[in-house]
């Protein structure tokens, strides 16, 4: 539901900035002032009365009844079983550093952030392409993401029906290659690069949500899974760093670094991808042969502040 929203605030953004951009000139402001102060005033308007809308924990949650709080601890209960982290120690969290795992997550999603950053810098120098007005490229921008938000959720459906996560992840990879590609060879041809863009983002927004649950499923509950998330979100997040360096305004409108950087990239999150999907089936048939089994003999305050590393844990694929 995270990236479904975020989804739909690029479509409803890309609306709301069609309309406010017609205000050229009310109270001696420009256009784009007022995309600026009204987006922003509803930005925190929001995050203020977020504040006591959204419940921190599940058994706080003010629409739920009794009989539904209880099915829904039983169920997260149920889904992380005895992989549980809620101890933090010094070990624990050097435990959480130290788990490559965490580190090829970040990657992955570094790979793939890189795709949904970069959209927003050559969506413009294609619709331009196309011929149409600023206003009118705003217009153009709300199908692309409505598409991407049917792709995001059907595939995350599916995904958990089937409790399998690499799959989609990879689905995500080669939809985005193929955006990527379409972008780097159809310089002069605007109507299928906007086809492009359609393919990146669809692809993106299937990588991005699964790709995070799939490493929330394999780190337990607690704070291991905490710092994970802490560690993935906020390290993939920088490759922004990148997608806003590398489209050169000289090299418009082929961008050939920038569009090589981005297939780079979506081949990279691809093999990050497929290194976690490995080690984690390696994990999984040593635990099946008992390899782990001497676990069971450690203390128990320490057995069940384990979190993924215990035993009876098996890592989702």
């Amino acid at each position: 539901m995270f990236f479904s929203a975020a989804i739909l605030a690029g479509a409803f953004s890309a609306f709301l900035a069609y309309l406010l951009a017609k205000m050229d000139g009310v109270g001696g402001y420009e256009g784009w002032r007022w995309i600026f102060i009204l987006e922003g005033i509803i930005t925190v308007v929001v995050a203020l009365a977020s504040f006591w809308i959204i419940a921190p924990w599940p058994e706080d949650a003010k629409f739920l009844d009794p009989d539904e709080k209880a099915l829904l601890l039983r169920r997260l209960a149920l889904d992380h079983g005895n992989a549980t982290t809620d101890r933090l120690t010094l070990e624990t969290f050097k435990t959480a550093l130290a788990d490559w795992k965490i580190w090829v997550g970040m990657l992955a999603y570094f790979g793939a952030d890189h795709t949904a950053s970069a959209i927003v810098s050559f969506q413009p120098t294609i619709l331009k392409q196309l011929g149409y007005t600023s206003s009118q490229a705003q217009v153009h921008v709300i199908p692309v993401y409505i598409v991407a938000l049917v792709f995001s959720i059907t595939a995350a459906y599916l995904s958990d029906r089937l409790a399998h996560r690499y799959t989609f992840c990879m689905l995500g990879v080669v939809l985005a290659a193929v955006g990527w590609g379409i972008e780097l060879a159809q310089a002069g041809t605007p109507a299928v690069r906007y086809f492009g863009i359609y393919c990146c983002t669809a692809g993106v927004y299937i990588l991005m949500p699964v790709l995070v649950v799939w490493l929330m499923n394999n780190l337990g509950s607690g704070y291991k899974r905490a710092i994970g998330s802490a560690f993935q979100l906020g390290g993939g997040n920088c490759a922004a760093l990148v997608s806003s360096n590398v489209f050169i305004s000289a090299q418009a409108p082929r961008y050939p670094a920038g569009f090589g950087v981005g297939f780079a990239l979506n081949v990279f999150a691809g093999l990050c991808c497929t290194v976690l999907f490995l080690g984690l089936r390696r994990e999984n048939r040593r635990r099946d042969a008992g390899a782990r089994d001497d676990r069971w003999g450690i203390k128990r305050e320490k057995l069940t502040n384990l979190g993924d590393d215990h035993p009876s844990f098996r890592y989702t694929l």
